[in-house]
């Protein structure tokens, strides 16, 4: 069984001279963490709406969980498949907590109030993102990686198998951007929740993930695991700039990670 699965999908926008993304076989098996990476511009966030549903393909299709995507009910879709986009306003006065509790409404008729089951998850959520104690605190008074956090607890809330992120690191710092990929790790490991996130973060895509799609003006370039995507004379001819490419050094779980290094003085590649 796979997550998601295509043969290939392509989509325009209403007016664009050219596809967003351009005939784009997607493969994502279960229980992993997978990256989807390339430049500005090269078709990630387009991908990540098509698998979402929000964008329907205009050519191809997609499965999720060996169903045809278009059939799947919102509602279970929203027990399944866990979103955090890459940008939020909040509108109104939220507590974390409130905030949280909105993963819950896949589960809720119209009207109905939280149950203790809902409590719960509300609670565990918060607990295994480490924002717990911040539950009575308005969102507004939170930083920018706690605020993401507390994003994420929200989508766990859903009891999702799939949790698909769009630049969770984005603006963040160093203290912040490891501690998303450590709690994304761990909640494939200790959950079996399937990952899949978009990012400009090659070298942290490359420790976590073991499988990454490499995107490049709408097209696949190349899919498998790091050492196998982030070679650099492919990088070279995607990101239109030199690199050097070498092995993470260690300690640690990422020894021989690819880690990717921009070169200064030499100008773009054409």
């Amino acid at each position: 069984m796979t997550v998601f699965a295509s043969a290939g999908v392509s989509f325009t926008y209403p007016g664009a001279e050219r596809p967003a993304v351009t005939d784009v076989p997607i493969d994502i098996s279960p229980g992993g963490m997978f990256g989807i990476v390339g430049p500005n511009g090269s078709g990630k966030s387009t991908l990540l709406n098509l698998l979402t549903g929000v964008a329907l393909p205009t050519h191809g299709a997609i499965r999720f969980f060996d169903r045809p995507l278009r059939e799947w009910p919102r509602r279970e879709m929203a027990r399944t498949l866990g979103v955090v986009t890459q940008r939020e306003e909040i509108q109104f006065p939220l507590t974390v907590r409130e905030l949280v509790a909105l993963g819950r409404y896949p589960y809720l008729g119209p009207w109905q109030r939280e149950g203790d089951a809902d409590r719960r998850a509300v609670s565990h959520a918060m607990e295994v993102c480490g924002v717990l104690e911040l539950a009575d605190r308005p969102t507004s008074r939170v930083s920018g990686g706690e605020f993401q956090r507390v994003r994420i607890a929200r989508a766990l809330a859903q009891d999702p198998e799939v949790l698909l992120l769009d630049e969770p690191t984005a603006s963040l710092d160093i203290h912040y951007q490891m501690s998303i990929f450590e709690l994304l790790e761990s909640l494939v490991s200790n959950t079996g929740v399937t990952v899949v996130l978009v990012t400009h973060q090659l070298n942290l895509a490359a420790r976590f993930a073991g499988q990454l799609l490499l995107l490049g003006r709408g097209r696949a370039i190349r899919q498998g695991v790091p050492k196998d995507v982030l070679v650099r004379s492919v990088l070279e001819d995607v990101y239109g700039w030199p690199v050097s490419v070498a092995a993470f050094p260690g300690p640690g779980p990422d020894l021989g990670a690819p880690q990717v290094v921009p070169l200064r003085g030499t100008g773009p590649r054409s």
